[in-house]
């Protein structure tokens, strides 16, 4: 993952995120899986539940497409937070 990283190979790193815990926690907390789709579905390369949760990302190839899915993903029927940053500033 460092490796991608450093190179700035989006689509390695987005190709090799993976989380086994969602496998036993989106069944019990479904709006992850929901989450994870309208990040995936507005934009992002790669959507993911960070550890145990309940923090759900995504990496998007540029500022303007997070920012648009940012306010997509608002709109969930249930409480959501978004932040937005720069992976190199």
């Amino acid at each position: 993952m460092i490796q991608y990283i450093d190179q700035g190979n989006l689509e390695d790193l987005c190709g090799a995120m993976a989380n086994v815990l969602e496998s036993v926690t989106i069944p019990e907390h479904p709006e992850i899986a929901v989450l994870k789709e309208c990040m995936l579905a507005n934009g992002a390369m790669g959507a993911l539940m960070s550890g145990s949760g309940p923090t759900v990302f995504g990496i998007y190839a540029d500022r303007e497409q997070a920012m648009f899915a940012k306010e997509k993903c608002k709109q969930m029927p249930f409480k959501t937070f978004a932040f937005v940053t720069d992976l190199y500033r």
